[in-house]
């Protein structure tokens, strides 16, 4: 600072910074997320809100499964529970052969449902006393799915991105709505879908704000 713009009285003489008011500011934002994708993560989607926002204690927020959620994921496992008395059945019959093939049906079929459907009632857990976002998944989920189990720093969490995603099936064609972490390194991480537009963004907004970043709404992208 040059020592003309100090006044005689030693304070600094504000006309001389009045250009810098039409300054426009800085929007870093932008070029700071350019590089993340828009493409969901997810494929299967939601048809409906599967989770519900929980506070506890004003430090933690978890989205826990609803119990329609939970009926849902209980209908996979009816052909499981078949399959495991025809097991059972060929066992104590004897029915050469069919006890091992029968056996090992069941045992495929139910690591492929227990993945299935601990994806769909898994606990998002965002905990600032600890500083940490991780799921809660079930022990054998932990077992028999290692990668799901991992936990985020709260702190390399910089924005929270919404998808539009349309599902379709040969049975019915709906809209799922994927809420993402955005990591600092621009990696993202799947927390919930949804099946509702409106209780989409109320969680994704209710969820950045919670952790201070910005919201990336990429409904209409």
């Amino acid at each position: 600072m040059d020592s003309e713009d100090i006044l005689d009285s030693g304070q600094i003489n504000e006309s001389s910074n009045e250009h810098m008011e039409y300054l426009p500011e800085l929007d870093l934002t932008k070029k700071k997320f350019e590089n993340i994708e828009w493409k969901p993560i997810s494929e299967g989607g939601a048809s409906f809100k599967t989770h519900r926002l929980v506070y506890q204690d004003g430090e933690t927020l978890r989205f826990v499964a609803k119990r329609g959620t939970w009926l849902f994921g209980s209908i996979f496992f009816l052909p499981v529970i078949v399959l495991f008395f025809l097991s059972l059945s060929a066992i104590i019959h004897n029915v050469p052969y069919w006890n091992v093939i029968s056996a090992l049906f069941f045992l495929l079929f139910f690591i492929m449902i227990v993945t299935l459907v601990e994806s769909m009632i898994a606990t998002s857990i965002f905990d600032k006393n600890l500083g940490l976002f991780w799921k809660k998944r079930p022990t054998i989920s932990r077992v028999l799915n290692p990668k799901g189990n991992f936990v985020v720093n709260l702190e390399d969490i910089q924005a929270i991105q919404i998808l539009k995603q349309n599902i379709r099936s040969k049975n019915k064609t709906y809209v799922s709505y994927e809420i993402n972490l955005v990591l600092d390194n621009n990696q993202r991480l799947s927390v919930v879908d949804q099946g509702d537009e409106k209780g989409g963004l109320e969680d994704a907004q209710a969820l950045a704000n919670y952790l201070e970043v910005p919201l990336l709404n990429g409904i209409d992208r």
